[in-house]
């Protein structure tokens, strides 16, 4: 919502950023609890100090809320792939996204999954319970970017080296910067706290993305032996079966960033 470009009353500002009581004009300076810095309408910017009035608000509209955490119901990839000797190994790709894992292969290089592109891109990408408004992803100190993907993978010869990534779009700047932790949480399993000071950064001009991956995060059960199949993710468990693609309707997880 946009606050009027014509007549303005205080009250179209309390509603605007859904308040209620008394409200002064003092209280709505750029930069103080209410109206973030650099905010500004249709007159120019918002003062932080000095002569202020309703004027100053014409055709404003409050940043929209954070989105700091979701719930991901996760798509769940299996295939086999050709290891070290010629051996098959049970690669996984589970989480949310998966196609985007594959639209910045050339980005994350080696460090990505050995899946094929035509399974991380086909039809199970998983969801985000509720449909949040994904554009606003980041801690409460503000918005990196729109989410994109959070997934577990294996990789290596044998698929015996587990990955997370999640991957941000229109971030608007190279900067490994914007948060400190990403934390997983799923009833029964360990809290896991990833520490964006130990991730791997890649920056591609694509969409303005950043990237973040941690390697070896030790969340996976079973093996990736071909003819055990039993290779599985802790952090979105789904379906089982090589060469399938199965979307997981228990067992959702809640990722945070912080």
């Amino acid at each position: 919502m946009t606050l009027p470009t014509g007549t303005i009353t205080m009250n179209d500002i309390r509603t605007e950023y859904s308040l209620s009581g008394a409200l002064a004009l003092g209280q709505l300076y750029a930069g103080g609890s209410i109206i973030a810095a650099g905010s500004g309408g249709i007159n120019g910017a918002i003062p932080s100090s000095g002569a202020i009035s309703l004027n100053n608000f014409k055709g404003h509209s409050a940043p929209p809320s954070v989105l700091s955490s979701v719930e991901v119901q996760a798509a769940a990839k299996y295939s086999l792939v050709t290891g070290g000797r010629g051996y098959s190994y049970e690669a996984i790709l589970h989480g949310f996204g998966q196609t985007y894992n594959n639209t910045y292969d050339s980005t994350i290089g080696s460090q990505n999954s050995n899946m094929a592109s035509s399974i991380k891109t086909d039809s199970a990408q998983g969801s985000i319970i509720s449909s949040p408004d994904l554009t606003v992803w980041g801690p409460s100190s503000g918005a990196i970017g729109t989410l994109r993907s959070i997934t577990h993978f294996s990789r290596g010869i044998s698929q015996s080296i587990d990955v997370v990534v999640m991957i941000v779009e229109s971030t608007g700047s190279n900067s490994n910067a914007g948060f400190t932790n990403l934390v997983a949480t799923r009833s029964g399993m360990t809290t896991l706290t990833l520490a964006r000071s130990s991730a791997t950064y890649f920056y591609s001009s694509t969409n303005t993305t950043r990237i973040w991956l941690w390697d070896d995060v030790n969340y996976a059960t079973g093996t990736p032996i071909s003819y055990t199949a039993t290779h599985e993710s802790s952090l979105f468990p789904g379906g089982s079966g090589s060469g399938s693609a199965n979307t997981t309707t228990t067992d959702r997880s809640t990722w945070t960033v912080s």
